[in-house]
């Protein structure tokens, strides 16, 4: 469910207490709307709130589940599916094996052609060093983005300007 005024159906009258676990992404103020409908959910249900962001509080301790933040500040497919099978295990009492949330750098230097982003610029030059002649002398950009774009692998724009110029 969305909170309204988006492609998702509202939230609003929805009986969150029906489900055996809700999940909420606590992405900003608009959720403040829904507090009644939070809190008589968390009398009946388990609440698990992911994200940051809002004075709401789920009933799920998620300092007590430290993996659920790793997950969801690291979203690819591979952490979403991990986050599916935590919650299923953990809250749920799934049988299911939980593979290791699949953690991130905050900050990287990243080229599309490269196996994996760079810790330090000094890795990233020499990187460069071996795959281009003379790259010491070549002119040097720098391109800044979203760390969420290549999580999602969804930078292929940046990709392709990186790769143009």
């Amino acid at each position: 469910y969305g909170l309204g005024g988006g492609l998702l159906p509202s939230i609003e009258g929805v009986d969150l207490a029906a489900y055996d676990l809700v999940m909420i992404d606590a992405a900003g103020p608009r959720l403040l709307n829904f507090s009644a409908q939070i809190e008589a959910a968390k009398a009946q249900t388990k609440v698990l709130i992911v994200g940051a962001g809002t004075p709401i509080t789920g009933n799920i301790d998620r300092a007590a589940h430290p993996d659920v933040a790793a997950y969801w500040n690291n979203l690819t497919e591979e952490n979403y599916a991990g986050l599916f099978a935590y919650v299923a295990a953990r809250f749920l009492g799934q049988q299911i094996e939980v593979p290791p949330p699949r953690v991130f750098a905050n900050l990287a230097l990243w080229h599309p052609d490269a196996p994996a982003p760079f810790a330090t610029l000094a890795e990233y030059f020499a990187w460069t060093r071996g795959r281009l002649p003379g790259a010491a002398a070549r002119p040097r950009i720098g391109v800044l983005f979203y760390r969420s774009l290549m999580l999602a692998n969804n930078a292929g724009v940046v990709a392709a300007l990186i790769r143009e110029v």
